[in-house]
């Protein structure tokens, strides 16, 4: 690396800013449309918080992820990073009620008031209606209908 740039380390800690209330340590530099911090490495990108990981504990394994105890995509503490399997980051985003469902889908063309309607009206218009009259296919209401989707709402009828 240049010294016009720095080492890796010297560029890492120019972006990073201390949070004293949380104790993360904040990404001020490029960001991905998840809220990842990005830092380049040659042609290469890598998310800040995996650099960060292997920077204070060394490599990750291949078939690792780098976890965040604290939920901010950003944070580059790595007290609050660890690693583990595609199973645990897919558990822990569930039980910290992450899972996008419903109308946290942003192209979400239902509202849940909606699919509860859907499952009034069940047996009294057909699937095609329902569809035509919420402009969605028919294969959604069907998998509304039957317990398919929108599994968290409430049903208000079988």
């Amino acid at each position: 690396m240049s010294k016009r740039y720095g080492t890796i380390e010297q560029r890492f800690w120019r972006c990073v800013i201390p949070e004293p209330n949380s104790g993360c340590w904040l990404w001020d530099g490029p960001i991905d449309r998840f809220g990842y911090g990005r830092f380049r490495l040659g042609k290469r990108k890598i998310r800040t918080h995996r650099l960060s990981y292997e920077l204070h504990n060394g490599p990750i394994p291949p078939d690792r992820y780098v976890l965040h105890s604290c939920d901010i995509p950003c944070c580059t503490n790595p007290d609050h990073l660890r690693l583990g399997s595609l199973i645990d980051n897919v558990a822990d985003k569930v039980l910290r009620n992450r899972q996008a469902r419903g109308t946290m889908y942003p192209w979400a063309k239902l509202t849940d008031e909606d699919v509860l309607c859907i499952r009034a009206a069940k047996g009294h218009r057909t699937h095609r209606e329902m569809a035509a009259a919420y402009g969605v296919s028919k294969a959604v209401i069907t998998n509304i209908l039957n317990g398919r989707k929108w599994t968290y709402l409430t049903k208000t009828s079988d």
